[in-house]
């Protein structure tokens, strides 16, 4: 009888759920009530007809963003019954259209990501941050390894720090970019966290670089890493997949301005952590942008200066990008419509010796300060 009563208790509130469920608005901009996804037939049902097949990238991103917590089981924000019918399941959101290697792509052609060496952080999901990039080098005596990370910006070009470039060993050759990786100890990468569903990408994709370019007033065996950004533009271009997109770069001068001071922004990559010198899997980390005024304060102590082309972020402890990071990007998620995108704000230039150290942060090459550079050197 108790068990009668429980499941006709669930009932009730299943029928009823504007009395039980706090409201919300799904990334559509309809408003709902958040409640487990087994009692919202509208995105039940989006789920159901793809069991047992590769969901596809469209259909994820709406039914992720449409999380609302987590109790035992994915909570979703439901449309209202009044509502089902009109609002629309799924939002497209693919970066399929070319773009030539002279052209940076602008959102929702770039930064549209699936969903917060990195230390303290956690790892992504499958097909988060599908920008990263790992810079391979060819070592002596026939070594190969991933040393550097990066970011696509269009499909023809990649970019890093200088430091990855000018600042390793002689011996060392900076020669392909890999695209696409997730998981770096298996062929094809999967992941079991989406709603309980297998997901599966597509297998890496190793590039080769054709140029590598450097910006002019960089100066490698400066202590100050000013200028510390460089372009590697790739042998043949790049087909945009499900994991496999550019971040956009801040192109118009609305964003290009905007303070960062105080706001959160997320570093991801597969360098050193608490555990192991580097991540078998691509983590995350967020990180608050640092005022260059208190940055300064900090390491003026070891004689360095920080310029407005600089970046700071972190200072919290346990959380900063470390080596095996450089070169990766410092992002900032903006919101501007139903579907947010990222903007690349910083490169990971250096930080302190000891990653994670609080009240001091790291310091990154400030991408907006750089875009006409970027764009005066795409080619066609």
């Amino acid at each position: 009888m108790k068990l009668i009563a429980v499941v006709a208790f669930l009932l009730v509130i299943n029928v009823v759920n504007s009395q039980y469920y706090e409201s919300c608005v799904n990334p559509t901009g309809v408003t709902g009530f958040c409640q487990p996804i087994r009692s919202c037939d509208s995105l039940l049902n989006i789920l159901m007809q793809y069991r047992g097949r590769q969901i596809p990238y469209d259909v994820r991103i709406f039914l992720r963003r449409s999380q609302c917590k987590y109790y035992f089981e994915p909570w979703v924000c439901c449309p209202s019954v009044t509502e089902q019918t009109t609002a629309a399941p799924v939002t497209t959101v693919r970066s399929t259209v070319p773009s030539t290697a002279s052209r940076l792509p602008e959102a929702p052609e770039c930064g549209v990501d699936a969903d917060n060496r990195i230390y303290g952080g956690e790892e992504t999901t499958i097909d988060e941050y599908p920008w990263l990039a790992q810079l391979q080098y060819n070592k002596p005596r026939g070594r190969t390894g991933f040393h550097c990370g990066g970011s696509l910006i269009n499909q023809k070009y990649v970019v890093t720090a200088a430091h990855c470039i000018g600042k390793v060993p002689s011996d060392w050759d900076l020669v392909s970019v890999r695209l696409g990786e997730w998981d770096t100890t298996t062929v094809e990468d999967c992941d079991d966290s989406f709603f309980n569903e297998r997901v599966c990408n597509d297998p890496h994709v190793d590039v080769p670089v054709e140029k590598k370019i450097i910006h002019e007033s960089y100066v490698a065996n400066s202590k100050n890493q000013h200028h510390d950004i460089a372009l590697l533009r790739l042998s043949r271009t790049v087909t945009y997949t499900d994991f496999i997109k550019p971040i956009c770069l801040q192109v118009n001068s609305d964003v290009r301005n905007l303070n960062l001071d105080g706001k959160s922004l997320d570093v991801a990559g597969w360098g050193k952590t608490e555990t192991s010198y580097t991540s078998d899997r691509k983590l995350k980390v967020a990180v608050a942008a640092y005022p260059n005024s208190k940055c300064q304060e900090v390491y003026s102590r070891s004689g360095l200066t920080i310029l407005d082309s600089q970046i700071c972020a972190g200072g919290a402890p346990g959380k900063d990008s470390c080596n095996g990071d450089s070169g990766g990007p410092l992002m900032e998620h903006y919101e501007s419509g139903p579907i947010p995108y990222y903007f690349l704000a910083g490169i990971v230039s250096y930080g302190p010796k000891n990653c994670g150290t609080e009240d001091v942060p790291g310091v990154y090459t400030r991408v907006s300060k750089y875009v006409d550079w970027i764009q005066s050197k795409l080619e066609n």
